[in-house]
């Protein structure tokens, strides 16, 4: 009986896999293997380029295009609710993404309404992603009292829209609407927090 090399012997259980056959073709050729060949994995490096390029464009969006929001006030906020739904949509979804700005919108469209209300200045939301939205306002209110009501405006409308947004889920059982009446309690717990100065 032919001893065998130990190197040669195959591993517990498994199955002897004989070495390649030698190499008979030219020197520009690569030898075909008898193994299996798998390629390299993919790298994140088109992920990475995607969202540099994505980012410089956004860049040189606010740089340039910037000037055209402020001077078309409902461009600012479609365009940012755009860039926003497609922020949130990224990282849970469009229905998440929809019930979240709609909510947003209806909370800082309270602060917008009485703000009016009051013969006051204010801009349509603009929306900021991952961080809410805003309103800027032309002049302020003199006294605390008007402040206040402004700011509880937005928790007030909030409410009502969460609200029924609630009720529209139990009558259609739809679950995204569900979905936008627990953001928007959510919004207003967040908001209703007292902050000191």
């Amino acid at each position: 009986m032919q001893m065998q090399n130990p190197n040669e012997l195959p591993p517990q259980g498994g199955q002897y896999i004989p070495p390649p056959p030698m190499y008979q073709g030219g020197a520009d050729i690569p030898p075909q293997s008898p193994y299996h060949y798998s390629p390299a994995p993919r790298s994140n490096g088109a992920t990475a380029g995607w969202l540099t390029g994505l980012g410089a464009a956004i860049i040189a969006f606010l740089k340039y295009g910037g000037l055209l929001l402020l001077k078309i006030p409902a461009l600012g906020t479609v365009v940012s609710v755009l860039i926003s739904f497609a922020g949130y949509a990224w990282i849970r979804g469009p229905w998440f993404a929809a019930a979240l700005i709609a909510m947003i919108f209806v909370h800082e469209m309270g602060h917008v309404l009485e703000i009016r209300r009051q013969g006051m200045q204010a801009t349509a939301p603009i929306f900021i992603p991952f961080l809410g939205a805003a309103i800027f306002q032309r002049s302020h209110p003199t006294s605390a009292v008007k402040q206040a009501q402004i700011g509880i405006a937005g928790p007030i409308a909030g409410t009502i829209g969460a609200t029924a947004a609630y009720f529209l889920y139990l009558s259609t059982g739809w679950d995204v609407l569900l979905l936008a009446a627990a953001l928007g309690f959510f919004l207003n717990l967040l908001n209703l927090i007292p902050v000191f100065p």
